[in-house]
């Protein structure tokens, strides 16, 4: 919840206001944020006027004992929890514009910690993008152990970790689990630079890609690569086109453009977008990865608006005989890399983060 000071505002309140204190505020009606000005949907705001009373109240509340989690315990079912992780790459700022055209900054920050051997993406939004901790701004010079409180389970492309309205980012924790975190990341510090290494390398690409057979992908395990690909076999029965909420990308049964509260997500303000999901199975000379392509990476797979994909191929005019010809007489890149989820379980199977024909 947010609440913004206005002019005069800011001297009859700004300095009541102290960080972790505890206050009663009343007359301080709560009302929707304008979607222009929202970071997240359901967003509230606490409105100030000339009637609204702020009294701190003496309390011996202390704040809830912060309880860190392993990345690795990470599911689906996961609700808001707090981790170590130890920065390996922070991405620079992208911009997203919704569909109402409310632009967003994210940053993604990959971390790992001693539960697993696979770094964890980490989205983070808007005010949180605006870093200026000394710390996170040397992370690739210095290694930075950081404390996420308060994130949330995202699974609209891939499974990662996402801030929310009560993010924060803690990079001086302490603490016995820091202590024992502290002593982990020295003891194999070696080990972990150089994923930091291999990261930024990945996550920076030269101009020419370094291309690796899928019987070596299959060998390394861990990182993200690209392979030199065909598709022997593309099949038009596993390529779907539906109605889904842009925000979970599942399925909704709605016209397209539509506004609603997903009834998947529970999410306000969602729209009905088309979705397009092809599944196949990618080959070289050493071997074969069965791989699914989403949304923007099926418009570069067939090299067509995501719109023309899902209108065509609704009403049976889609040319995939020559998508076909395409797809199995050229060789094309695939970015693949290990699927977090099943890699907990011991049984490594691998997904794909992007397409390209050059």
């Amino acid at each position: 919840m947010k609440g913004t000071l206005f002019e005069n505002q800011i001297q009859e309140y700004g300095d009541i206001f102290q960080k972790d204190n505890v206050y009663q505020i009343s007359n301080a009606p709560l009302e929707p944020v304008h979607p222009k000005y929202k970071d997240r949907d359901g967003d509230c705001s606490i409105r100030f006027g000339g009637q609204t009373m702020v009294q701190p109240i003496a309390t011996e509340v202390t704040p809830n004992k912060v309880q860190y989690v392993p990345l690795a315990s990470v599911s689906y079912e996961s609700g808001p929890d707090d981790r170590y992780g130890l920065v390996l790459f922070i991405s620079d700022i992208r911009t997203r514009i919704t569909e109402t055209g409310i632009e967003h900054s994210i940053r993604d920050i990959s971390v790992i910690d001693h539960s697993t051997t696979v770094q964890m993406t980490i989205s983070i939004w808007n005010d949180l993008t605006d870093i200026k901790d000394p710390k996170l701004l040397s992370w690739n010079t210095e290694p930075v152990i950081a404390a996420f409180l308060g994130l949330r389970v995202t699974t609209t492309r891939g499974f990662i970790l996402s801030s929310s309205l009560s993010t924060t980012i803690d990079t001086n924790p302490t603490g016995e689990e820091f202590v024992a975190f502290h002593d982990w990341v020295m003891a194999n510090f070696e080990e972990l630079e150089n994923k930091m290494t291999q990261l930024v390398d990945t996550k920076n690409p030269a101009a020419e890609k370094s291309i690796l057979t899928i019987q070596q992908i299959l060998d390394k395990k861990q990182e993200i690569h690209w392979v030199k690909v065909k598709i022997p076999e593309p099949d038009q029965a596993r390529l779907i086109s539906y109605e889904g909420c842009n925000k979970c990308g599942k399925r909704v049964d709605l016209p397209l453009n539509k506004s609603m509260t997903c009834p998947k997500c529970f999410k306000l303000d969602c729209t009905s977008v088309p979705r397009t999901t092809f599944k196949f199975d990618a080959v070289d000379e050493t071997g074969e990865l069965s791989l699914t392509t989403f949304a923007e990476d099926c418009e570069k797979l067939f090299k067509l608006p995501i719109i023309q994909i899902f209108e065509q191929t609704n009403i049976g005019t889609l040319d995939f005989g020559s998508i076909s010809r395409d797809l199995s007489s050229n060789e094309f890149y695939v970015a693949v890399g290990p699927s977090y989820m099943l890699t907990k379980k011991q049984a490594l199977s691998w997904v794909l983060k992007d397409v390209s024909w050059t």
